[in-house]
């Protein structure tokens, strides 16, 4: 638990300095990658929980907000395992505004919109940024191993 936690704290660290790292980004990774992002998101619609592990590595880090560290696929699909039998379904919108390759890592800054809906019919919407940590797998595949959404904040209340 030390171990992964620490993993995450060195990863947040790297963005960063992969950011001003010489680093590189080919059209073959960058698509690679956006094909992943489209997939995971398709697999969050139609509720499929195999399908959305497996975008995810092995020892892949879900950052949720309010929820506990997510560790592991194995974690992962138990959390959607959760929320699919609860009755949630998921509109979900992400769009990528950069995608940077060091070596076989990437790491995947973007916006998001969200709406969940309850069994009962009541929904809630958010919004906000995320950075996603991609890994390529020994046979090319690039799996999700950080996930770390952040809600935008409400908005200012309007003053008349």
């Amino acid at each position: 638990m030390k171990r992964r936690s620490f993993f995450v704290l060195v990863m947040a660290a790297l963005v960063p300095v992969l950011a001003t790292a010489q680093s590189s980004s080919n059209a073959t990774d960058d698509a690679a990658i956006r094909a992943g992002r489209a997939g995971f998101v398709a697999a969050i619609h139609a509720r499929d929980r195999d399908r959305i592990m497996s975008y995810a590595a092995e020892d892949c880090v879900f950052l949720v907000a309010g929820q506990p560290l997510v560790e592991g696929r194995a974690a992962l699909g138990e959390m959607f395992r959760r929320a699919i039998e609860s009755g949630l379904t998921w509109e979900l919108r992400m769009e990528t505004s950069r995608i940077e390759q060091s070596g076989w890592l990437a790491y995947e800054l973007g916006r998001y919109w969200k709406t969940t809906r309850r069994p009962d019919g009541t929904t809630k919407q958010s919004q906000g940024k995320y950075v996603d940590v991609w890994k390529r797998q020994s046979d090319g595949r690039w799996l999700l191993i950080v996930h770390a959404p952040s809600d935008d904040p409400p908005p200012a209340p309007r003053t008349q």
